[in-house]
């Protein structure tokens, strides 16, 4: 629920499918149903209505909203602004002045300075002073600027908040806030509201000084709603109808009573790109002084088309960036699903299998697609099967020559599942589940991060497609569903070819600790005798990266000291998998 979503009806309704509803006010609805009498009347040219109750005559106000005034150049506009401003304060009227940009409400800190105007400036600069402004916002005479972002859906009293004075109070004579239990403190507001005291319950300093704000503000709060409560003054008109909206609602709440009005310069970012400067010429060939304002309906009106014609450009803007999400949270969907997947399954035997068997069928299927079987590729069939498992060496290209492509197929698949049997009985169930979970994951976030870097560069530039005639979402939908078959096919492939290249290592084992007496002097380690030859500068390196020895731990070694000889090298490569007595490395080997 909210106050300012009927701007955004057209929004709501076509990119999430909600409805926007307009209930009427309190005071409205009551007035509606017969209990309150409305009285409406006009006053130079503005119309205000009141509400009263014919059996308490109690009496309820309707905000108005004064029509904008719209000045040549700023300073004339400013000084408008600052003219009024004076004017409540002098009558003893709250003033609330929003801002589009902290810079703004500075500039009119500065100008009531000069003008000798006490007031308070409520932006990102004094946050941490808000709570304490706000509270002292609807107290006679304030005067309160914030930018568009600061106090936004909170009740400025008339009158002050008295809780808030009270709290400030007590903060000056040091009392400690966190001693007063929260039930007691509202229990003490309660009876105020009620009419009672709350010191015969509480004889407490902080009840005192509650009671005494409480009666404070229901003074003020008379005096102000005599002066005609809470004023808002707008600086500029904003992009979005809603957040002006949002302005003119601080007054007027709860059927107090309360105006608005905006006032704008033809220099405003909002005019001059929307027929600004075409009045200003009108208005300097007229020659109409800069402190005269325009102001009339039309204008208004004008001003607010000018807002409609803004909102649809961003909205539109809005809606074709969602365009393009939804194809890649489409994807995000499925894939996430996977992953999900794969940390709850407690069998991933048989997904790995069935990625290990489409890969198997896909590959002899490539391989002989031809009716021909002398143009069969087996060749590269027994390649592509090498690079994913090792096969025996009776199994060879020219052999398959003599089989049909089902042979084949049920002679790959036999033995990819024999392979498997066997690796899950070297390392055992609990390991080889561990290795699955870790391989599967691993690939799958690290092809889906590179993927969606891929879908960002293919965003940034498929605009340009539309200097070829083509619809870039249409072809970003395409591409977009292309990259993500291939991301597939990637993620089976890597864990296809991780699952049978994992190794059972043995972590080394901890130095032992020496102890040392008092006294006596340690003993230097015995170096090892190596018995093999060391590593040569062409040799794959003892990390066990697969690169040469020279091209990865060569210059590390030897600022360090002697590299270790070959035979060690098997004891200082492993990725670990949280087993206690083991770790499992993927080690891809290199066709040689």
């Amino acid at each position: 629920m909210t106050g300012t979503a009927a701007t955004e009806k057209e929004e709501f309704g076509k990119i999430y499918n909600l409805d926007v509803v307009v209930l009427p006010t309190n005071i409205e609805y009551r007035a509606m149903r017969g209990e309150l009498h409305t009285i409406a009347r006009r006053e130079n040219g503005v119309e205000i209505v009141t509400y009263e109750n014919p059996q308490t005559n109690e009496r309820y106000w309707k905000r108005i909203d004064y029509p904008d005034q719209v000045y040549k150049n700023q300073e004339a506009k400013f000084r408008a602004v600052i003219n009024e401003i004076a004017e409540n304060y002098q009558k003893g009227r709250p003033v609330l002045v929003g801002t589009v940009a902290i810079e703004t409400s500075e500039y009119l800190s500065n100008l009531l300075k000069r003008r000798g105007i006490p007031h308070h400036v409520l932006n990102a600069k004094h946050h941490e002073r808000e709570a304490l402004i706000i509270s002292q916002a609807g107290v006679p005479g304030a005067v309160t600027i914030a930018t568009n972002m600061a106090g936004r859906g909170v009740d400025i009293l008339l009158g002050g908040n008295p809780e808030g004075m009270a709290r400030e109070q007590l903060r000056k004579e040091g009392v400690d806030l966190t001693q007063i239990r929260s039930k007691e403190w509202n229990e003490a507001a309660e009876m105020l509201r009620r009419g009672q005291d709350p010191t015969t319950r509480y004889p407490t300093r902080w009840a005192e000084v509650l009671a005494e704000k409480f009666a404070l503000c229901e003074q003020n709060r008379a005096k102000v709603l005599q002066l005609g409560g809470l004023h808002v003054i707008g600086t500029e008109r904003h992009e979005a109808r809603r957040i002006d909206n949002q302005l003119r609602g601080r007054a007027g709440r709860q059927g107090d009573p309360g105006s608005s009005r905006f006032y704008l310069s033809l220099q405003d970012d909002l005019m001059r790109r929307f027929g600004g400067q075409t009045v200003a010429n009108l208005m300097n060939t007229l020659g109409v002084d800069d402190n005269m304002p325009i102001e009339a309906g039309l204008v208004s009106k004008s001003i607010e088309s000018a807002q409609v014609r803004v909102e649809g450009y961003n909205f539109d803007i809005r809606k074709h960036l969602l365009e393009y999400d939804d194809v890649v949270n489409q994807q995000r969907e499925v894939i996430y699903s996977q992953r999900r997947r794969i940390l709850s399954s407690a069998n991933l035997r048989e997904i790995i299998l069935e990625m290990v068997f489409d890969t198997i069928r896909d590959a002899v299927a490539v391989a002989t697609a031809s009716e021909d079987p002398n143009e069969w590729d087996l060749t590269s069939l027994h390649g592509a099967m090498r690079a994913i498992m090792p096969l025996p060496a009776t199994m060879t290209a020219t052999r398959w020559q003599k089989m049909s492509p089902q042979q084949i197929e049920e002679e790959l698949i036999e033995l990819a599942e024999k392979l498997y049997n066997e690796k899950t009985k070297a390392l055992g169930p609990e390991l080889m589940h561990q290795l699955e979970r870790a391989v599967m994951l691993r690939v799958v976030d690290n092809l889906w991060v590179r993927h969606l870097t891929d879908l960002d560069i293919l965003r940034e530039g498929i605009g340009l497609r539309a200097f070829g005639q083509q619809d870039p979402l249409v072809a970003f939908k395409r591409e977009a569903y292309e990259m993500y078959t291939r991301l597939l096919e990637s993620i089976k492939h890597d864990i296809v070819h991780a699952i049978y290249h994992a190794q059972l290592i043995a972590m080394p084992q901890p130095r032992p600790m020496q102890a040392v007496h008092p006294g006596s002097t340690p003993e230097r380690p015995t170096r090892p005798v190596q018995t093999r030859r060391e590593i040569g500068r062409n040799d794959p390196c003892w990390c066990g990266s697969g690169k040469k020895y020279k091209y990865c731990h060569l210059a590390q070694d030897m600022a360090g000291g002697t590299p270790p000889p070959i035979s060690q090298r098997q004891s200082d490569s492993a990725v670990a998998l949280s087993h206690p007595k083991a770790a499992v490395a993927t080690r891809h080997h290199r066709r040689r």
